[in-house]
């Protein structure tokens, strides 16, 4: 597995665990 592909693969995970945590808290302030 090359740099690239392991840093998007990262970068891709990052997104996930930034739109999880953002319903996190949407849901928190209902």
């Amino acid at each position: 597995m090359n740099d690239s592909n392991r840093s998007s693969t990262i970068s891709l995970h990052m997104i996930e665990d930034d739109t999880m945590i953002g319903k996190d808290i949407s849901e928190t302030n209902i």
